[in-house]
């Protein structure tokens, strides 16, 4: 509708800064909402709000309303003129800043490059849910899979003695070691005994594999 577009050229306008989101109508990160994000809350107060907000405008094109405000460096004129502007813009969550982590992919190549054949066939296989490329690229979304909660007290049967009564089956199991590392427990039991039945017996949640 030429209304809605009216609406939203107006609304997402630089008068309010710079859109933010890919929402139908979205709200404005200007120069206040940057210097919010950049710090935590432990710094947020008025001055040092001020003077970053100024330093931040004098090296910014920025022209927004609030832009003018934080080069006049008053706190009264940024608040008053933030006021007017509420609805457009994006409001801050108070939140402690995630740090950023430089990933290192160190992978043996003979891994590297099973690990794409297994990939790719399984991509060919199953084209509802892709699989990432075991590259240097991807090593993010590899190291936040490889979380220990997806794997700690994962059982499996790898064998079973026949040759007694009644069958003795052999397992191997992940756990916690001493040092909260992960290690491997091997046990025989008579019984199979599944990942369900050791996390309970570990006093853990079972989570949905299929996540992984």
């Amino acid at each position: 509708m030429d209304e809605f577009w009216r609406l939203k050229e107006v609304a997402e306008s630089p008068l309010f800064g710079k859109p933010e989101g890919k929402s139908l109508l979205n709200a404005n990160k200007d120069i206040l909402t940057i210097v919010l994000e950049n710090n935590t809350p432990n710094n947020w107060n008025i001055d040092f709000i001020v003077n970053a907000a100024w330093d931040l405008a004098m090296n910014r094109d920025e022209f927004s309303l609030v832009a003018p405000a934080a080069l006049s460096r008053d706190a009264v004129i940024l608040a008053a003129l933030r006021e007017s502007v509420v609805l457009y813009a994006v409001p801050v969550a108070g939140c402690a800043k995630i740090p950023k982590y430089e990933y290192i992919w160190e992978v043996d190549e003979v891994i590297q490059d099973r690990a794409s054949m297994f990939v790719q066939t399984y991509n060919d296989l199953f084209d509802d849910y892709l699989l990432p490329s075991p590259v240097y690229g991807n090593a993010e979304i590899y190291w936040n899979a490889s979380g220990s909660s997806t794997i700690i007290g994962r059982c499996v049967r790898i064998g079973y003695d026949d040759s007694v009564q009644p069958t003795m089956h052999y397992h191997w199991a992940i756990e916690h070691g001493d040092n909260d590392d992960l290690v491997v427990k091997e046990f025989w039991d008579s019984q199979v005994w599944s990942t369900s039945q050791y996390r309970e017996k570990l006093g853990i949640w079972e989570v949905d594999r299929r996540r992984f």
